[in-house]
């Protein structure tokens, strides 16, 4: 189903902080997406994918691949719900 993904070279940071930082500085396209919700806060979580210079339709691709095996861009805090 994702022929692209094959041989895709993507970073994955699930880190605290600016993680757009160094793709700033670099031109390196980089997506964030939705991984659940702290234990503890209850607030969303994220972990953000950075792809190779000019592949953006690469990293589309592998971000495609991780959302279809997941729900949590389909839901929301607590707090939104009230």
């Amino acid at each position: 189903r994702y022929p692209l993904v094959t041989g895709v070279q993507t970073c994955a940071l699930p880190i605290c902080g600016n993680q757009s930082a160094i793709t700033n500085l670099t031109g390196h396209p980089a997506i964030c997406v939705p991984t659940g919700f702290d234990s503890r806060s209850k607030l969303p979580t994220s972990i953000t994918f950075i792809g190779q210079l000019y592949e953006e339709g690469k990293l589309l691709s592998a971000v495609e691949a991780y959302q279809s095996l997941t729900n949590w861009h389909l839901q929301h805090p607590e707090w939104v719900k009230q």
